[in-house]
């Protein structure tokens, strides 16, 4: 089982901790291991899957440069998501996670930090973010379940 912590600095994968935008693609898949598929989606953009983690990142595959990280908690049946919803143990500032993780935490800013992005609700979406000096979070909240979905880290 795969445990992820998310801190202010860091995005902590296992014993491996980094910062998703600019690290290596070579620095996640001695994180992560192979991913299970890759899909080229245009001259700039490749993206690794982890069917089983419930894990996808995208990277620039002449750089090899890391743009985003995503923990998808409920995944959809489409060639571009896992499999698999991730189901391991999710830390966020020390305190761990229950999943799924309800959206009620970040609106109750039970998860300090996270505020609710005006800009996406235009397009009928909820979504929370916290941005450090180091890293973004983004929450895109399910519209159907009331939970998040997927937090892409970058």
């Amino acid at each position: 089982m795969l445990a992820i912590h998310l801190t202010p600095t860091l995005l902590e994968l296992g014993a491996v901790a980094l910062a998703p935008r600019g690290s290596s693609v070579a620095d996640l898949l001695r994180a992560l291991g192979p991913p299970t598929r890759c899909l080229t989606l245009s001259a700039t953009s490749t993206l690794y899957l982890y069917d089983q983690l419930g894990l996808r990142f995208w990277a620039a595959p002449t750089t090899g440069v890391v743009g985003e990280v995503q923990l998808v908690l409920e995944t959809q049946p489409r060639e571009v998501f896992p499999t698999h919803p991730f189901t391991g143990l999710l830390r966020y500032q020390g305190q761990r996670l229950a999943l799924p993780v309800p959206a009620s935490l970040l609106a109750q800013g039970t998860l300090p930090g996270f505020e609710l992005e005006q800009e996406y609700q235009r397009y009928a979406w909820t979504v929370y973010a916290l941005t450090t000096p180091s890293l973004r979070y983004t929450a895109f909240i399910s519209r159907t379940t009331d939970h998040v979905e997927w937090l892409s880290i970058s």
